[in-house]
């Protein structure tokens, strides 16, 4: 892969068209192995390999994260590179082999979820908030944590100021509410406390 082939990864992911001020700095990526230091190209793999855990669990779009994966496999275990990652017209890593080839890259852009309610920038943001904890704090996936919020406020439109009552608690409130439902009274944490059922 060359310098032209992550500026096409980032564009493909979402980001903006290649700058020269992108261009630029990837370039003295390449030159100095910068970013989060050199490593060996198994340890790379396995990094990678667990970043693209870590972003399905979050929710995030990966583009270009396998072929990375693949190049990485294909360098001698003990052959030295480099990890780089900036923010670019979105978040951008780029590995580097010590010859300054680059191995491999990845894009990544926040993933829209498929509220079924209306909302704005503020309420999704919050709503996306509400996903994130729920993944965190009770290990479900992404579809499930979003299907619950939608079975909690299907065809409540979740717009305007913060008169909304929605707003009033923080979103680890919302998060254990709808999981384990209201009348659960789940803040005391009471003997046999279990999730809804789901679906």
């Amino acid at each position: 892969m060359t310098i032209d082939g992550v500026l096409q990864a980032i564009r493909s992911g979402g980001g903006a068209g290649a700058t020269d001020e992108l261009r630029a700095e990837l370039e003295r990526g390449a030159a100095s192995l910068s970013g989060t230091g050199e490593s060996s190209a198994r340890d790379a793999a396995s990094n990678w390999r667990i970043r693209q855990w870590t972003t399905e669990r979050a929710g995030i779009v990966a583009v270009g994260l396998a072929e990375a994966v693949a190049a990485l496999a294909a360098e001698p275990e003990d052959a030295q590179v480099g990890l780089f990652h900036f923010e670019a017209p979105g978040r951008v890593f780029v590995v580097f082999a010590a010859d300054e080839r680059v191995l491999g890259c990845v894009g990544v852009n926040e993933r829209r979820y498929a509220y079924e309610f209306r909302t704005d920038d503020r309420s999704r943001w919050f709503c996306d908030e509400i996903v994130k904890r729920m993944v965190g704090l009770f290990g479900c996936c992404i579809d499930e944590a979003v299907g619950r919020i939608n079975r909690q406020w299907s065809g409540q439109d979740f717009v305007g100021d913060e008169t909304d009552l929605r707003y009033h608690e923080e979103p680890e409130f919302w998060a254990n509410d709808i999981v384990y439902g209201a009348n659960s009274r789940w803040w005391k944490r009471p003997p046999g406390l279990r999730p809804k059922r789901w679906p």
